[in-house]
């Protein structure tokens, strides 16, 4: 009984965070306010872009978008081109991008929606 728990326990969230594959449907980046600095003329507003993008699997559409990480004003994007398959695992809200060149970016769920064949 207790090896059944503990393998449903380690295999749970395994089966939720398997790959999937999807189509590209669109991108888009949207500039987005980060904090501010102390500069030479005061506060200074700090701004980063955060790329989203909205992704085709099956009977779902993702949209999400891949946070900029803390103190990068110029984050590296996913190399991705729309209207191609891409890989990607979802986790609850958590996401994790696959880019063409085989680098994880990670992300949020911002909207899941059914598709209607």
């Amino acid at each position: 009984m207790r090896t059944v728990a503990l393998v449903l326990i380690l295999a749970g969230p395994a089966i939720a965070a398997d790959w999937q594959t999807g189509q590209l449907v669109d991108s888009s980046s949207e500039r987005v306010f980060t904090g501010t600095t102390d500069g030479v003329f005061g506060q200074q507003a700090r701004y980063a872009s955060m790329p989203s993008y909205v992704i085709r699997s099956g009977d779902r559409e993702f949209v999400i978008s891949v946070r900029p990480a803390p103190g990068l004003l110029r984050p590296r994007m996913p190399h991705v081109v729309v209207n191609t398959p891409v890989r990607f695992r979802v986790d609850k809200r958590k996401v994790t991008l696959l880019d063409d060149d085989g680098k994880e970016y990670k992300g949020q769920v911002e909207r899941e929606a059914l598709v209607k064949p």
